[in-house]
């Protein structure tokens, strides 16, 4: 007999999978491009991050250049990063690498603190601000045309705060009946019992007793303003506070008015663009490099006088993560709007120069409870309060 039939079917051969199409030459342009540009906003962004390590006064002050357009570049990453995981995900590591690496100096900058904290029951408190008051100059009368007080000196008497320290307080010296009325100065003198002038640049007000702790240092040899104050709070607690003024930028009306054009986007002849490079740079630079000394000289009269409990506030004309701020923290100084803040905060309101420059740092016995910024423009700074709990 015949075999059957098989009714097994023959093996096809196996089919190789299809093979991908190239990548189209724009698509690999793009990736390139944005790849370039993840690995330069990274190098800035880590620069920008951390570059309060460098001391301007020894390796230069254009260093500090790069923190003062921290959050740009923190923007641009951040943008970039969404691009990325819109066109091409891979390419999001080097962003999100880079934005992980500088969290610490992010949430600085970004603080995302919700809910504040509370105080004991039975605490005792103690509030504190810190304001420029430009002079008591109110540089936006129209705002509040009917005004019949001093609209900086206002919001001092009704901020309740326990302690004052005010910055560019020229109104306290030989030109008071310039700006602010006798009645108003009554009504100061009765709320805080005590004043204490510091060269007619810098003013404390204070409910408590105070011992002005007397600096070797003259204002043409600073560059700027310091007092030093021991605030006695009761038999057994004292906090020692520096009231301070650094260097600023120095920008003439015509930088000024150079920076506003290129904000207004208009357009610069290239000579005024080589002007903003060795002008509007190189005075930023140099400012970096005065302030940058005078942390090193607040530092050592910190160390000198400061003892367990203190307070160093006023006008840094600095951003967050500066030399400045980072030479206060080797004495254990912290922030006080990282711990309490929500957000990036801006405490200079003129020029277009919407930087946080006014600071609040505390150690010792000393717990933030909260830090809040004012919100009238009669100075060219908002005015910073900060509730402690006294440990």
């Amino acid at each position: 007999m015949s075999p059957a039939p098989s009714t097994k079917k023959p093996r096809k051969a196996p089919q190789k999978p299809p093979k991908k199409a190239p990548a189209s030459i724009w698509r690999r342009i793009i990736h390139t491009i944005l790849l370039v540009c993840d690995t330069l906003a990274a190098a800035l962004l880590c620069l920008g991050a951390y570059n309060g390590y460098i001391n301007p006064a020894s390796h230069g002050g254009y260093w500090g250049i790069v923190g003062l357009g921290f959050p740009l570049i923190l923007a641009a990453t951040a943008l970039l990063l969404l691009l990325q995981l819109i066109i091409w995900r891979k390419g999001a590591i080097i962003p999100a690498a880079a934005m992980l690496v500088c969290a610490g100096p992010i949430l600085n900058y970004f603080p995302l603190n919700i809910i504040h904290p509370k105080a004991a029951k039975d605490a005792r408190l103690l509030k504190v601000m810190t304001y420029n008051v430009y002079s008591f100059k109110d540089i936006h009368p129209e705002q509040d045309p009917d005004a019949t007080r001093n609209r900086t000196m206002n919001t001092i008497i009704e901020s309740g705060a326990d302690i004052v320290c005010l910055q560019e307080t020229e109104a306290f010296g030989a030109h008071r009946d310039r700006n602010i009325s006798p009645e108003d100065m009554t009504l100061l003198s009765k709320i805080y019992p005590v004043i204490v002038r510091t060269d007619t640049y810098l003013v404390l007000l204070s409910k408590y007793p105070v011992d002005e702790i007397r600096l070797d240092q003259r204002r043409k040899e600073f560059g700027g303003d310091i007092a030093a104050y021991r605030v006695n709070i009761d038999d057994t607690t004292a906090i020692t506070f520096f009231n301070l003024h650094l260097q600023s930028l120095g920008l003439t009306a015509h930088d000024k008015n150079i920076y506003r054009d290129l904000t207004d986007g208009k357009a610069r002849k290239k000579s005024e663009l080589k002007e903003i490079k060795n002008s509007l740079l190189a005075k930023v630079a140099a400012a970096n490099v005065a302030r940058a000394e005078q942390a090193d000289k607040i530092a050592r009269y910190i160390e000198l006088f400061g003892g367990p409990n203190v307070i160093v506030c006023g006008d840094f004309n600095d951003a967050v993560g500066s030399y400045t701020i980072r030479r206060l923290a080797r004495l254990k100084l912290r922030e006080v709007y990282p711990e309490v803040g929500f957000g990036p905060i801006v405490t200079y309101n003129a020029r277009r120069f919407y930087f946080g420059i006014d600071h609040i740092l505390w150690r010792g016995n000393l717990r933030p409870l909260s830090l809040e910024k004012g919100t009238i423009p009669s100075s060219d700074h908002f005015p910073l309060t900060a509730v402690f709990e006294i440990e």
